[in-house]
């Protein structure tokens, strides 16, 4: 019928509950622009922190090694100059030789440890990272259906992908790499003084020249990464929309508008990722000239030490070593501050998801209640309030649908038939009132249980990348194949199932590209057979199905729907002839319930409604 439909009351669904999802996000954004390396330690790093320590043993182990790798580093400049001084300068070959293979030695360690080191580390970033991604995942997965339809659905596939992926590099070539060049650079430190203390006061000239030098450019290359990884999940969000509107896109010829608009973004996130890359190089640049001018003072002044005999030649070889011991980790420093920012940026990003309040929570362990057995599935919606943003949906709103009843529920387009499924569904919560099943507050049930009483058949059927036969199985994963089929048989699925190319092992492709539309919803009308729910919604579920299919269906299905309280919203009226009972809704509230011979001979409203859409048929 014209005009009627299952939208959310004509509102959108950005910021249920008083605007508190856009003015949670509008504080995120704030975040994102101002935090700094520093606060983001404090605020942001306390979800790693126990994947972390779940990884202790290797933490200490890595530790262990950092020391190892510093101390065998440390110790072969030393013994340079016990080989320049005690024996080549006194030409005793046998000296020579074995320093020199106690150089090889401790080289061969040094090797050795850092192939271990290697192993260790990257063990243990892809552990941790395994974790965050999990969490991650699992949070988008536990918020509600407002949150997933005020994010684009290519951005938390970046979040997933793209933002947890530059954590990983950060932990895999970053936080023990920078802990090994701290160390070796004060174990350098402490060796050069040793050596000469007037030296080592000129290499430290370095210092302040390098800080001044990141000070400065540090907070633009920050926001140059923030920004980076924002377009890249604008671009991802893009894409992932543009793949899964393929049919819409070929049948209207947009192609090549699409592409340009990719093209068009592409070159946005190009231009920003070179902006951050060529502050970063300036920042590197700036820093290898310091490092080089502090090398060549150091020649000059060492030599001049040398020629007044102040320092020994041994002296001079292992200082020089030493003075690129000490540059080369301040230079990593540098460029894994390049690492950090990317995963600073990234780590916002995330962190934005992970702080997002969970509106519609488990119950607290002493609050939770569990449903009667047997379940009889008696819905009750009980003063309901309800609204999207400040504009009042439901208010005051009360419903009861028995155990076994058939109920129909009408109304125009925004009239709020599919907010009454999500609010009985628990995909939102109310605001006020309550929504109970068999006497119990939907509030207080967990939702692995709760869930298991319910089976929905939607117009938009959902199919995963699985066989047909794991399609079917999805409500109930433990059914046997026999269980299957036979739910199959009395959906009227088993036909066409059979006649694909391996039967119920058939692969079947993303969103179901590869079946019909009435194909699709006899394998969820399968589904619903198969898991034998409490509850049945069937939302629009005839809407590609032809009217002799239908009819078989709905014949087979009787001694299912028999034994379960079922929900049905049609556009077509025709739909409902098999209910027990209509509700009418209008913007919002119960306009009349009754058969439809009571509402069409008492209410103008639902005769006006019937009639306009069999004068169109």
């Amino acid at each position: 019928m014209h005009g009627m439909g299952g939208g959310h009351g004509g509102h959108g669904g950005h910021g249920m509950g008083g605007g508190g999802g856009m003015g949670f996000r509008r504080r995120l954004q704030e975040d994102r622009k101002t935090a700094k390396i520093s606060e983001i330690k404090r605020k942001d790093l306390k979800f790693i922190v126990p994947h972390v320590m779940r990884q202790k043993w290797r933490v200490l182990l890595a530790i262990t090694l950092t020391l190892s790798i510093s101390a065998t580093s440390i110790v072969a400049p030393w013994l340079s100059k016990l080989l320049v001084d005690d024996y080549i300068v006194r030409a005793d070959l046998m000296g020579i030789v074995l320093v020199s293979m106690l150089m090889l030695g401790m080289h061969a360690t040094n090797w050795s440890l850092h192939y271990i080191q290697s192993r260790n580390t990257v063990g243990l970033a892809q552990r941790v990272i395994k974790d965050v991604r999990r969490d991650v995942y699992k949070k988008i997965l536990a918020l509600s259906l407002r949150f997933n339809t005020e994010r684009k659905k290519g951005e938390l596939l970046s979040l997933v992908t793209n933002n947890v992926a530059v954590l990983s590099d950060a932990f895999s070539s970053g936080i023990v790499n920078v802990f090994t060049d701290i160390v070796t650079l004060v174990g350098v430190l402490v060796a050069m003084s040793m050596l000469d203390v007037e030296l080592t006061a000129i290499s430290l000239v370095i210092a302040p020249l390098i800080l001044l030098t990141v000070l400065a450019l540090r907070g633009r290359i920050r926001a140059a990464f923030i920004e980076v990884r924002r377009k890249i999940a604008m671009l991802t969000a893009r894409v992932e929309e543009n793949i899964a509107g393929i049919r819409v896109v070929k049948a209207m010829r947009v192609e090549g508008r699409k592409n340009q608009d990719f093209m068009d973004m592409s070159m946005v996130n190009f231009r920003t990722s070179m902006k951050a890359t060529l502050l970063f190089a300036a920042m590197f640049a700036l820093v290898s000239i310091n490092s080089f001018l502090v090398f060549a003072l150091i020649i000059g002044f060492g030599g001049t030490r040398y020629i007044e005999g102040s320092v020994t030649l041994g002296d001079l070889v292992a200082f020089f070593q030493y003075i690129i011991m000490f540059l080369r980790p301040i230079q990593d420093l540098v460029s894994t501050y390049n690492t950090f920012q990317e995963a600073a940026a990234a780590l916002l990003h995330i962190a934005e998801y992970m702080r997002y309040p969970i509106d519609v929570p488990e119950p607290a362990p002493a609050e939770r209640v569990s449903l009667p057995t047997p379940v009889r599935g008696r819905i009750e919606l009980n003063d309901v309030t309800f609204r999207y943003g400040s504009e009042p949906l439901f208010e005051g709103l009360n419903l009861a649908i028995e155990p076994g009843e058939k109920l129909g529920v009408v109304g125009e387009t925004g009239a709020g038939k599919t907010t009454l499924i999500n609010l009985i569904t628990r995909l939102y919560d109310v605001i006020g009132g309550s929504v109970s099943i068999d006497g119990v507050d939907v509030r207080k049930l967990p939702s692995q249980e709760f869930r298991r009483q319910f089976a929905v058949v939607s117009q938009n059927v959902v199919i995963f990348s699985d066989s047909a036969k794991n399609n079917i199985r999805f409500g109930r994963p433990g059914a046997s194949d026999e269980e299957v089929v036979e739910a199959a048989r009395l959906a009227n699925a088993h036909a066409f199932i059979e006649q694909m190319p391996e039967g119920y092992n058939t692969m079947l492709s993303e969103r179901g590209y590869n079946l019909s539309g009435g194909q699709k919803q006899l394998i969820a009308y399968a589904r619903l057979l198969l898991a034998r729910p409490a509850i049945a919604i069937l939302d629009e579920a005839t809407s590609n199905i032809d009217s002799y299919t239908e009819d078989l269906i709905q014949k087979n299905m009787g001694a299912v729907l028999k034994q379960c309280t079922t929900i049905v919203i049609a556009h077509r009226f025709a739909t409902l002839h098999a209910v027990d009972r209509l509700v009418l809704m209008d913007k919002g509230r119960i306009a009349d319930t009754g058969t439809h011979r009571e509402l069409y001979g008492r209410n103008a409203y639902y005769r006006q409604l019937y009639d306009t859409q069999y004068a169109r048929m």
